[in-house]
């Protein structure tokens, strides 16, 4: 399952990085750590918005596409850095529920390039990094970095 290897916390598909299987017996209560996940803008999505078939999991905001439920358990598939910060009852950085979730894309626009999503977002995001030598002579070691960046 590809869809596996992606964080149900941040949403976010990173190689290389370890995948945590934090599993929920039927018969089990889900820790009181995934409660600092709860959707606490309730007025800016639908009720529904964060139900799951796992009732346990309902008004937590998580990725649905990164949860595996059946009738004897439910998976939930973490990322390594999201699952360090949750035993320790702290909203990982780039959490969802970290007011980073916008909302699903609408079917039609699924197929769009990334120009076309570049063209059609409300903001967009611009960074150059440039480097500056403090000498004449480029092969020199001593320079020092800058990233200048916008947002439209």
């Amino acid at each position: 399952m590809d869809d596996a290897t992606c964080c149900c916390i941040c949403s976010g598909r990173q190689h290389g990085v370890e995948v945590h299987n934090i599993v929920l017996n039927a018969n089990k209560e889900p820790s009181d750590c995934l409660s600092i996940l709860r959707n606490e803008d309730e007025a800016l999505f639908p009720d529904d918005e964060f139900l799951f078939a796992d009732p346990r999991l309902n008004g937590l905001v998580l990725d649905l596409d990164r949860l595996q439920v059946n009738a004897e358990q439910t998976t939930l598939y973490v990322c390594h850095p999201c699952n360090g910060y949750l035993p320790r009852f702290l909203m990982p950085c780039y959490a969802l529920a970290n007011r980073l979730y916008r909302g699903h894309f609408p079917e039609e626009f699924q197929d769009l390039t990334w120009i076309e999503e570049r063209v059609c977002a409300k903001f967009t995001n611009t960074a150059v990094v440039t480097r500056h030598y403090q000498s004449s002579d480029s092969s020199q070691s001593t320079c020092s970095t800058a990233i200048h960046a916008h947002t439209r």
